[in-house]
């Protein structure tokens, strides 16, 4: 069965000048093999014959004089391999370009295919009684009863798993306050013993529940909150683990005047780590 050999062009350019290049060396051989020889000795009457020298650059000069023949040929050659390798460099970058843009879009496609399987946990607030505790409580709205203590109130919440990978829950940690703005220093509280189940199932709730009792309260805080004067800040963090990465939640809720249905979310801001396997 004949093979069929593929030839690119800068082989077959290289080829050439190579061949070119022997052929000079022929002919500086051939020329030095018949270059007359001088006599020994001449009779004194014989006139010496001034050889005739060829101008330089012409053809006479270069097909008579081997060296600067194949001098020029060298030169050829140079520039011809100079000009192969400037061609290999250009096909080299695109072929680096070309192998950057494929590890980007298999980088890009391994992270969205984690995106799509990874286990996405969050906090659910149920059970927010204590809004009828702060309106009627705000219902007292005097100078007299300003510093009257409020009934205390609680609420409760739970964890669950929006994503397609089951989460196992390490750490559950959160803080409450009544005030203006929320500070930029702020203490949380890790529960211990955790009353959420460590493993929720991809699109499961959890069926335990943290329960969170509200700060002590006055009347005057719960005419500050009904006006929206001060917030009721609610705000932690959950470290949980899924198949591919160990994940942090920052949480953050607000209730005032402003959010009657209750808790509003402010902030689920997440941070990832490697699991150390």
């Amino acid at each position: 069965m004949p093979i069929k050999q593929k030839f690119r062009v800068p082989e077959i350019f290289l080829g050439a000048l190579l061949a070119g290049a022997f052929f000079g060396m022929g002919m500086m051989f051939q020329a030095s093999r018949h270059s007359p020889r001088s006599e020994t000795s001449n009779p004194p009457s014989q006139q010496i014959a001034v050889p005739h020298k060829p101008e330089p650059f012409s053809w006479d000069w270069l097909t008579h004089d081997g060296v600067a023949f194949f001098t020029c040929l060298l030169a050829m050659v140079a520039v011809g391999q100079a000009g192969l390798f400037v061609w290999q460099l250009r096909y080299m970058k695109l072929g680096l370009k070309d192998t950057g843009d494929a590890a980007l879009a298999a980088k890009l496609n391994a992270e969205a295919l984690v995106g799509s399987e990874r286990a996405r946990v969050y906090v659910v607030v149920e059970d927010q009684s204590f809004r009828e505790v702060i309106h009627r409580a705000a219902a007292y709205d005097h100078p007299t009863s300003a510093d009257m203590r409020v009934s205390p109130s609680t609420f409760k919440y739970r964890l669950k798993d929006y994503g397609k990978s089951p989460a196992i829950i390490q750490q559950v940690a959160h803080g409450l306050l009544i005030a203006a703005d929320l500070p930029s220093t702020r203490n949380c509280t890790v529960q211990i013993p955790l009353t959420i189940e460590e493993i929720l199932g991809a699109g499961e709730t959890s069926a335990g529940c943290v329960e969170v009792a509200l700060p002590s309260m006055l009347v005057g805080d719960a005419v500050a909150i009904q006006r929206s004067e001060k917030s009721i800040w609610f705000y932690g963090e959950l470290k949980y683990h899924d198949t591919f990465q160990v994940r942090t939640l920052h949480f953050r809720f607000l209730y005032n005047g402003i959010t009657q249905g209750g808790f509003r979310n402010l902030q689920y801001r997440e941070t990832e780590e490697d699991r150390q396997t």
